[in-house]
C-alpha cells in the first residue's frame, strides 16, 4: 500500500467507497479538496481530510463547519441546487448516509461568513441606483442600448449578439465597449451633480 501524502490527514477510502455503492453516481470528480459524487437528479461532496496552508479540514467539525458554511453561502443564489448537508455516520458498526440538514449544529460557532442585514437605507440606496441604471440604459442610443441589454442583461455571448442584430462580432464587441463608457461617463456625471 502506498504511502499517504502528508497532507492528507485521514483515509477516506472506506466512506467514499460507501458513498459509491450508496449513491451509484453517473460520474465521481475528484478535487484536492473534495469528492463530488454527481448522480441524476442530485449530486453530493465529500470534503476530503486533508490540511494545506489555505485550507484546513483536518477534522469531521471543521469539514462540517465548511459545509455548512458553503450551504449558507451558496443557497443565497441558488437555493433549488444547494439543499444542505447529510452527514455520513457509522451505526450498529455500518456507515449510515444521514437526512440532509441532519448534522449536528455547532452552536456558538461564528459563521465562516455573514452578511449584515439590510438597512432601510441601503435599500434606498440600492433602489435609486436601479432607477439610475435604468434611466441612463434607456437614454442610450438605440445600437448601443441593444447591444448592451442583451450582453450584460440577457447575457448572451458576442457570437449571438451578432447573429441577433446581424452585424460582425467586431461591431458587437465595440458597440458593448462603447455603451460601456457612455454608461460609466453619464454615471459619474451624474454622482457629481449636487443632489
Amino acid at each position: 500500500m502506498a504511502e499517504r501524502p502528508s497532507f492528507v490527514i485521514e483515509d477516506q477510502s472506506e466512506v467514499i467507497a460507501f458513498l459509491e455503492g450508496r449513491l451509484a453516481p453517473a460520474r465521481r470528480i475528484d478535487t484536492h479538496g473534495a469528492v463530488v459524487f454527481l448522480g441524476k437528479d442530485l449530486a453530493y461532496k465529500l470534503k476530503r481530510s486533508v490540511k494545506f496552508p489555505y485550507m484546513d479540514f483536518s477534522t469531521a467539525e471543521a469539514r462540517g463547519r465548511m459545509c455548512r458554511a458553503e450551504i449558507e453561502v451558496n443557497r443565497r443564489m441558488a437555493p433549488e441546487i444547494y439543499l444542505g448537508v447529510a452527514p455520513v455516520r457509522r451505526a450498529a458498526g455500518k456507515l449510515v448516509l444521514g437526512e440532509i440538514d441532519d448534522a449536528p449544529d455547532d452552536a456558538g460557532q461564528t459563521p465562516l461568513w455573514h452578511e449584515a442585514q439590510e438597512t432601510p437605507e441601503t435599500q434606498m440606496l440600492r433602489q435609486r441606483d436601479a432607477t439610475s441604471i435604468r434611466r441612463l440604459v434607456s437614454a442610450l442610443a438605440e445600437p448601443f442600448r441593444e447591444t448592451f441589454v442583451l450582453r450584460e442583461i440577457h447575457n448572451l455571448s458576442y457570437r449571438e449578439i451578432a447573429d441577433i442584430i446581424e452585424a460582425p462580432v467586431g461591431t458587437v464587441m465595440s458597440r458593448l465597449a462603447r455603451a460601456r463608457a457612455m454608461l460609466r461617463s453619464a454615471w459619474l456625471a451624474e454622482e457629481e451633480q449636487p443632489k
